[in-house]
């Protein structure tokens, strides 16, 4: 295996890493789009008669909250005789499913604003977003120990070593 492997642990890490970098960032793009529309935009004033709406987005929102939970586990089973190779798979999809399912809340908030102009929405779902990130970013600490850390160690020193 070479640095460039994407069955290296440290690469597929970093891979997965990015991405989930790359969605993060789009939080920021989408608070830029609403502060963006807000500045003395009269099509985006607030509109009455949208409460059921709100309350399903807000509701919506928050359900992906043990959505990412449930998909996280689902993609993270596995049996003890797999390789390497399929571990990393499986690490990496979850890392980036599990990503953007964290993103889902703030996208029906930036829908939401579209749709009744008011920012305090897209500022909530975007906060449930980012503590959705802050818990299931990935870190190498739990992808060491999902792997086992003797056998995440025995690979990564035959790359480090290649």
């Amino acid at each position: 295996m070479n640095s460039r492997d994407p069955y290296d642990p440290q690469t597929a890490y970093r891979i997965a890493a990015l991405i989930n970098v790359s969605m993060v960032v789009s939080l920021f793009i989408y608070a830029g789009i609403v502060e963006f529309l807000n500045i003395g935009a009269q099509s985006f004033a607030p509109m009455t008669g949208l409460d059921i709406p709100r309350y399903v987005f807000l509701v919506g929102g928050l359900v992906f909250i043990p959505v990412a939970r449930l998909v996280r586990a689902n993609l993270l089973q596995r049996s003890p005789d797999e390789p390497l190779e399929t571990l990393l798979v499986k690490l990496s999809r979850a890392a980036v499913v599990t990503g953007a399912i964290c993103e889902v809340p703030a996208l029906l908030g930036l829908v939401l604003f579209f749709i009744g102009g008011q920012r305090v929405d897209f500022y909530l779902l975007c906060a449930v977003s980012a503590g959705m990130f802050i818990v299931y970013f990935p870190r190498l600490s739990r992808w060491k120990d999902w792997l086992g850390r003797a056998y995440y160690q025995r690979h990564a020193d035959v790359v480090g070593s290649g």
